[in-house]
Order: C-alpha cells, then sequence, then structure tokens
C-alpha cells in the first residue's frame, strides 16, 4: 500500500507539473496576444500615418541603442481602434524614426504613451531572455553605467503626434544623479 501511494503521488506531482507548465504556456500566449491587438489595432483600416522622428538624450548627450514603442490611445470611445502602435530605434547620435507595427513609416496621428529600454550590445545577447535588459547597460564611451530614468519606462511619457507629422519627437531625459544637482 505505502508503494503505491507513492507511485500516486509521484504520478499526480508529474501531473500537476505538466498542468502548471501548460497553464504558463497558455498565460504567456494569452499575454502576448493582448500585447498585439494592442499594437496593432483591431482592423487596420481606416486609419492614416504621419512621418514622426526625434532624438533622445540623456543630461544633454544622445543615447543611442534606446528601443521606443509608441501606443496610440483611444479618446473616442466610440471607436477605440485608432490604428497600431509605432516602434523605433535611436543611432549613434540619439535620433530614431517611427515605423508602425505594420510595416508603414510614421505613427497614426493622435496622442501615445511611450516607453523607452536600453537594448544591450549584441555581443552580451545570448537568449531571448537577455534582450529585455533589467539592469543597467554599460555606455560604449564611458565604463559608467546608464540606465533611463523611470518615467522613461514606465509610461508616464506621452507624446502627441500632430496631423502634419513631426522630425521633433525629442526626449530630453535627465538622470537622477543630474537631477539632484538642479537647482529647485
Amino acid at each position: 500500500m505505502l508503494r503505491s501511494f507513492a507511485t500516486y503521488e509521484r504520478m499526480m506531482s508529474d501531473q500537476t507539473g505538466a498542468c502548471r507548465r501548460q497553464r504558463r504556456a497558455t498565460t504567456c500566449f494569452v499575454g502576448a496576444a493582448i500585447v498585439s491587438f494592442l499594437l496593432a489595432g483591431c482592423g487596420g483600416e481606416g486609419y492614416t500615418t504621419v512621418p514622426v522622428s526625434g532624438r533622445v538624450t540623456l543630461d544633454g548627450s544622445p543615447l543611442a541603442d534606446v528601443g521606443l514603442v509608441f501606443v496610440p490611445i483611444a479618446k473616442d470611445k466610440d471607436n477605440p481602434n485608432v490604428g497600431p502602435g509605432s516602434l523605433g530605434k535611436t543611432d549613434a547620435q540619439g535620433r530614431f524614426t517611427l515605423q508602425t507595427v505594420n510595416g508603414e513609416d510614421g505613427a497614426v496621428p493622435t496622442e501615445h504613451v511611450v516607453r523607452m529600454s536600453l537594448a544591450p550590445d549584441a555581443s552580451e545577447v545570448q537568449s531571448p531572455d537577455d534582450a529585455v535588459p533589467e539592469a543597467p547597460v554599460a555606455s560604449p564611451r564611458s565604463s559608467r553605467k546608464l540606465s533611463l530614468p523611470r518615467h522613461a519606462r514606465d509610461g508616464s511619457l506621452h507624446f502627441q503626434v500632430p496631423s502634419e507629422g513631426t522630425d521633433q519627437a525629442d526626449f530630453d531625459l535627465v538622470s537622477k544623479e543630474a537631477a539632484e544637482t538642479l537647482p529647485r
């Protein structure tokens, strides 16, 4: 009896682990579907895009390899599909140009929530989990570690894309250290 009970417990724990793995995979899939839906919108037609470019600096210096995500905000409850989100990545001068998640140039002319993240050096990426750094990234110009201010990462930045587009979607970020030295 003892032996069969131990076998039964082991069998049940294997099934429970399989259920957890299945539940985790389902949760990841549903999460990815929701994010894709929010970025891509419902229909894909009925929206226009305008050219958007700009620059990201930290304490006055250009930031390279910053990923930007622009998520349009639906203001009309009768039409929640304002269009797809847009993505960009800064170059060595901190400049970026947006492209929609559908591959079109620009962004939808409306207010957007903006999120930024520092991209790691390609030589540091060994798995997909390494692609989104949680720790500060070393600056190629110095041994100092860079990290974006929290408001650049948490979605509290907003940007209004004008109906004619813009080449001045500029974000002048201030580090925590520099902010502490500013006069109040």
